[in-house]
């Protein structure tokens, strides 16, 4: 759909068909998820903890993404990387520290949650993948943005079906079942 409006309207008609989308689930949540029960205990915000994430994550991006342009030995590069990695290590002891951390740092002692991240590691970038298939394809093998989304589609059509499948087997089996198909079928991908 977005390939043909980017080839036969314009490329902003995209923007405009996510609201016919995206609005009647929106109002079905507002009118049939129960509202919060409020919480007994009082939770502290950990400020520290966003600030060194934030600057972490930022610094090692910025340095990753300039290092080509300011020199990869520049005061800047090393300065921003540097300067990231130390973030982290210090975000790392204030979660050990805190009373209500931003992120619970002993879930990863658990197999089931590390190999979930590493399949939302994986699923975050197979779905790059698609990004940098419809440029391939439109720069590379001069398709036009509607032959594009028809080359990506059926890589699609198994993410659209599956999602509802995936998850009445979750509540049914557990998540072990599903993590371990879906890690190998990953892995086979």
């Amino acid at each position: 759909l977005g390939g043909f409006f980017v080839e036969y309207a314009s490329w902003r008609w995209v923007f405009y068909i996510n609201p016919c989308i995206g609005v009647p689930p929106f109002l079905a949540c507002c009118f049939f998820i129960p509202k919060d029960i409020p919480l007994k205990k009082k939770f502290s915000m950990d400020y520290w903890g966003m600030l060194t994430l934030i600057l972490g994550c930022c610094g090692i991006v910025i340095g990753l993404m300039e290092g080509r342009h300011w020199g990869w030995s520049s005061w800047q590069t090393v300065f921003s990387i540097g300067g990231g990695i130390f973030s982290l290590v210090a975000f790392y002891f204030i979660e050990k520290k805190v009373k209500d951390p931003l992120f619970e740092l002993h879930q990863f002692n658990n197999a089931i949650f590390r190999l979930c991240c590493l399949n939302t590691l994986v699923a975050v970038a197979v779905s790059m993948i698609s990004v940098f298939m419809a440029s391939y394809f439109q720069y590379a093998l001069k398709a036009s943005p509607s032959q594009t989304s028809w080359m990506i589609f059926p890589a699609m059509v198994p993410v659209m079906f599956l999602g509802g499948v995936v998850g009445r087997w979750l509540d049914l089996k557990g998540p072990r079942q599903p993590i371990l198909v879906g890690t190998f079928l990953f892995g086979i991908s």
